[in-house]
């Protein structure tokens, strides 16, 4: 008798049981960033794709749910997995390799 299975992405959305939650200002404009610490993928020492959700609160909605590779250490990246462009705005890209930095 076969047994089907599913494989999850461990960067799957799904609702955010384990977050870090940042505020980020980004010269007047005021952002909080939560990051999905449960979808964290380790690919190498300081490099992690991880689930986020970015939202404005000047705009007053949040932006669509991205995977962000980040990579920290002496420098860092941070850009969206599936588009490779770099998440904006600066600072929040910023924020988001500290938060890493600080917690992987």
């Amino acid at each position: 008798m076969g047994v089907a299975s599913a494989v999850l992405s461990p960067i799957a959305y799904s609702p955010v049981a384990e977050a870090g939650i940042i505020s980020v200002d980004c010269g007047g404009a005021q952002w909080e960033v939560t990051i999905d610490d449960e979808s964290v993928l380790m690919i190498g020492k300081n490099h992690a794709h991880v689930s986020i959700k970015r939202y404005c609160l000047d705009m007053g909605h949040p932006l669509a749910p991205q995977v962000a590779d980040v990579m920290w250490g002496a420098g860092y990246v941070c850009n969206d997995l599936n588009t490779g462009k770099p998440i904006g705005p600066a600072n929040v890209a910023l924020a988001i390799a500290n938060y890493m930095s600080a917690n992987y």
